[in-house]
């Protein structure tokens, strides 16, 4: 196998190493499951915080978008496919994001 045990089609349990947790991972576009899976950080203080984008080597060449949002704690880490939602909308982020990163209360978001 490739390591990874999927719980659903885009929902994986990557294995404890190295002294670390089982991973639980929701790569999604849906909004819906990235808001439920926000909300389950609401006592969590400490985030990792990535962002993908392809790279740009052109000279004065406006850079790239965001691709994919990356939102780690703990054992838990959403990859958010922002390029995906583009594709349906406008929105630069969908509300139950911007307004996770943007709350009030104390949190903090480390780069990955």
């Amino acid at each position: 196998g490739d390591g990874l045990a999927s719980s659903a089609q885009h929902r994986f349990v990557v294995p404890a190493h190295d002294g670390l947790p089982d991973l639980d991972v929701l790569c999604t576009e849906n909004l819906e499951e990235a808001a439920e899976f926000l909300a389950a950080w609401s006592d969590e203080r400490h985030f990792g915080l990535d962002l993908e984008y392809r790279p740009v080597f052109q000279k004065d060449a406006p850079p790239s978008r965001s691709a994919l949002l990356q939102l780690a704690a703990g054992p838990r880490v959403l990859l958010f496919d922002l390029k995906a939602l583009r594709r349906r909308t406008p929105e630069p982020l969908p509300e139950a994001i911007a307004s996770f990163l943007e709350r009030e209360g104390g949190r903090t978001f480390y780069g990955m």
